[in-house]
């Protein structure tokens, strides 16, 4: 899970977006990782190139039980959770 913004505090650049570095991680790992978006955007707000590389989008703030039925859809023997941008 990595935030659209990720915080200064991370030691990344100012203005690193979490997708640029999932798609890292990902070219580091040669390996398709599920990325699962967290941000206080509205849906309509995220660029469409940025939620094609993603699994799931969750909004802040971010409920448990929201969390724990999203993954369990992630990690089902369709491994596609419901709701996918994709």
């Amino acid at each position: 899970m990595i935030d659209l913004e990720m915080p200064a505090h991370f030691g990344l650049h100012d203005g690193v977006e979490g997708v640029h570095l999932a798609r890292e991680l990902r070219r580091r790992l040669g390996r398709d990782l599920p990325v699962l978006l967290l941000t206080r955007s509205e849906p309509s707000e995220i660029a469409p190139e940025h939620l094609a590389q993603v699994q799931a989008v969750f909004r802040k703030p971010l409920h448990a039980g929201e969390l724990a039925s999203r993954l369990a859809a992630l990690l089902s023997p369709s491994g596609r959770l419901a709701g996918s941008p994709r």
